[in-house]
């Protein structure tokens, strides 16, 4: 028997509950080997980085794509997964035809390496460098990027970009707009919700889109390291995807890494991986035909 829709699953807490997939951001201007093994260690399973224009265009038109080359190899060595997202639009497009054959060519660059594409702009309803999208511009630029990267590698996974909190009026707008039709997921931030409130929040957000795509949350982070392990407790079980911002500091007094910017390791990075890990155990016992009794019943590990 299928498993029922998401919005049904997550109203339903004797139904199917997902095995949280975990991921960390990481940063095109400071990852390295070295941080990426450590994100592979707590449990994670993925790492979401900016696909970003001006680390791959050069000034004559043409293509480097050495920096991200590095990254994707060094990911997989490290048996993470990819998360792009982006690419912003201020950073020198001028149409939305460019905007689409610059994740045509990424598409094409990474066939078949199991990467998922959060179709940015980053929180595109947030004002970013003084720029923002209404609904309709936003669904003008993702639905024909995301028919073409499935055209070009059907296996990739394609997620709405996360608006920077539940922003349903923007939400509905969207889902108006066809938009869920052409991603596979729903893509989410969690800023200015609180947790008490995150599972009401994602049935509705489910509901929105008709019930038929997963919501994946995309990113949240904090500075605050109970509210970040509060959001995660929340969140275990009721997502497939979830995104922990950031892995270490991109700059000094960031204060959101599990790591400071010289590398050192925050309390709240062991209290991470404990969930984390969690969820991966509990996942590697499903598919083992073995479920430990301490997971939930009835665990989608897809």
């Amino acid at each position: 028997m299928p498993a029922p829709p998401f919005a049904q699953r997550l109203a339903r807490p004797d139904t199917v509950k997902y095995a949280t997939r975990w991921g960390f951001e990481v940063h095109p201007n400071s990852w390295d080997p070295v941080s990426l093994a450590g994100v592979a260690k707590t449990g994670a399973t993925f790492v979401r980085m900016d696909l970003a224009r001006d680390w791959v265009i050069e000034s004559n038109g043409t293509f480097d794509w050495s920096i991200y080359d590095a990254f994707v190899t060094a990911a997989h060595a490290n048996g993470l997964g990819i998360l792009f997202v982006g690419p912003y639009l201020y950073a020198g497009f001028s149409s939305p035809s460019q905007y689409v054959a610059f994740l045509t060519a990424a598409a094409t660059r990474y066939r078949g390496r199991g990467i998922m594409y959060e179709l940015g702009p980053n929180e595109p309803d947030a004002p970013q460098n003084g720029i923002w999208l209404t609904p309709a511009q936003y669904a003008a630029l993702a639905i024909p990027a995301a028919d073409a990267i499935k055209r070009i590698d059907p296996t990739a996974l394609t997620i709405s970009a996360g608006p920077v909190t539940f922003d349903f009026p923007w939400d509905s707008a969207l889902a108006a707009a066809g938009v869920q039709k052409h991603v596979d997921a729903i893509g989410t931030h969690l800023y200015y919700t609180t947790p008490a409130a995150l599972r009401a929040d994602l049935v509705e957000l489910s509901a929105i889109f008709g019930g038929t795509r997963p919501v994946y949350v995309t990113e949240f982070g904090a500075t605050s390291a109970t509210l970040s392990l509060q959001m995660m407790q929340a969140a275990q079980w009721y997502v497939p995807l979830y995104n922990v911002y950031e892995y270490q500091d991109e700059s000094s007094g960031d204060g959101f890494g599990m790591l400071t910017f010289t590398g050192t390791p925050r309390p709240v990075l062991a209290q991470v991986e404990a969930i984390m890990r969690q969820s991966w155990h509990c996942i590697a016992s499903y598919r083992a035909g073995a479920p430990d009794v301490r997971c939930p019943r009835n665990l989608l590990t897809r």
